[in-house]
């Protein structure tokens, strides 16, 4: 039997980050794409990940609330551990098309670089710590009224996250 697929569901980057667009696509693959398929048709989707709540993020989110296993395989721009085409952490997908100097170029939007190239997209305010939480002094409190917490985010190097904590 072959796959039914979806392919690239958002036409650009503006597109992927309307909560309407996002819906309307949604809507259309629950709706549309999904009553038409055969029973047990396996299902293909490919696409760019624009935004946590993109077609592939909600159905993830969805799927792991129903218990529905899913096949995923993501192939990031920079191999990260354990990439699934056998690549050492930091090679190129692609080389030969995506050069070095298209990647750099590509990283100084990091909001789209972790979603577009990395395909792992995070909330534009952060997924770690929100502004809104810390509190601006205007004299440095007592040092022994100050306590520093830090956590450790997966994955370090040099295409990993990077956390730094200051008391």
């Amino acid at each position: 039997m072959l796959p039914k697929g979806v392919e690239d569901p958002f036409a650009s980057w503006k597109d992927a980050q309307s909560a309407t667009i996002q819906d309307e696509v949604f809507d259309w693959f629950t709706g549309s794409f999904v009553p038409r398929l055969l029973p047990n048709a396996p299902r293909l989707i490919i696409m760019t990940r624009y935004h946590e709540l993109d077609l592939l993020g909600r159905i993830l989110e969805r799927d792991e609330v129903l218990g529905l296993g899913r096949r995923y395989l993501r192939l990031p721009m920079l191999a990260e551990g354990n990439d699934p085409i056998g690549r050492a952490l930091g090679d190129r997908l692609w080389p030969q098309w995506f050069t070095e100097k298209q990647v750099v170029e590509a990283r100084s939007n990091p909001q789209q670089w972790i979603g577009m190239y990395q395909q792992r997209p995070t909330a534009e305010t952060g997924d770690l710590f929100k502004a809104e939480w810390l509190i601006p002094y205007a004299e440095r409190p007592p040092l022994e009224e100050m306590v520093c917490y830090a956590a450790a985010a997966a994955g370090f190097g040099p295409i990993g996250r990077y956390f730094l904590a200051m008391a």
